[in-house]
């Protein structure tokens, strides 16, 4: 579940998209011309906030459907280990 408004953010972060952090450090880097941006170092870009990452799962696709992350999770609970 994604309630980024509310900042509520309850499944792991290996459960999102793949592509997701990706996109989210575009934000920044999309609110600068291009022709500045060939000018400024890294440090004068804004920090990636939670917005940038709810921004990026509106436009990812999932990569993996309901049914293969019940597997997943499924095979986890019998086999694997849970922090």
């Amino acid at each position: 579940m994604w309630d980024v408004d509310g900042a509520v953010l309850w499944c792991a972060a290996s459960h999102w998209p793949l592509g997701t952090g990706k996109e989210a450090a575009m934000g920044p880097l999309r609110e600068v011309s291009p022709s500045a941006l060939v000018r400024i170092s890294p440090a004068q870009l804004r920090p990636i906030k939670l917005d940038d990452f709810a921004a990026a799962l509106s436009v990812i696709k999932p990569s993996c459907n309901r049914e293969m992350l019940k597997v997943y999770e499924d095979f986890t609970r019998d086999f694997g280990t849970q922090a």
